[in-house]
């Protein structure tokens, strides 16, 4: 293959690649985001910051045992049966 050519055929190879980079970025990024959101609601991340929003405090690691405490005694005494 000729030289020229062949910085031809790189070129295109590079542009499809940014192509295709840009058109999935945005796409994995959502992916990532809805990701994230899933693994924040499993570790009560999510209830532990509507539980500082409001309570109107600060994180700590007491107002974390009093979160942790309360989301357990709740959890708890709802017994299942069988």
């Amino acid at each position: 293959m000729p030289q020229q050519q062949r910085f031809k055929a790189e070129a295109l190879w590079e542009q499809a690649g940014s192509l295709f980079s840009r058109r999935h970025a945005a796409l994995i990024k959502k992916l990532a985001a809805g990701l994230l959101a899933l693994l924040r609601e499993i570790g009560d991340e999510n209830a532990y910051a509507r539980h500082l929003a409001s309570h109107g405090t600060t994180h700590s690691s007491a107002e974390w045992r009093k979160f942790s405490d309360e989301r357990f005694r709740a959890k708890y005494q709802r017994a299942k049966c069988c």
